[in-house]
């Protein structure tokens, strides 16, 4: 598991409302990368390499206020 110590962003958790990939990433493991955020609205990975991504879990567990999530084409597709 993820410690959610070793998230970058996780101590900002309360105050980010948008997230927007802005450059190519590939990762393999998305595991916990927004969890407990309440207040994140939309999401936009159009830039992300999600071919490779196998490990999903709880990347949006307990964002209670996600409205939208869009994904590039071939996510998930490994």
């Amino acid at each position: 598991m993820t410690s959610l110590s070793q998230i970058p962003w996780y101590s900002y958790k309360s105050s980010i409302t948008s997230v927007d990939v802005v450059d190519t990433i590939k990762p393999i493991s998305m595991a916990y990368w927004f969890v407990n955020m309440p207040n994140l609205k939309t999401v936009d990975l159009t830039l992300m390499d999600g071919t490779a991504t196998v490990d999903l879990i709880c990347t949006f567990q307990n964002c209670t206020s996600l409205e939208s999530v869009v994904l590039s084409d071939g996510f998930g597709s490994n």
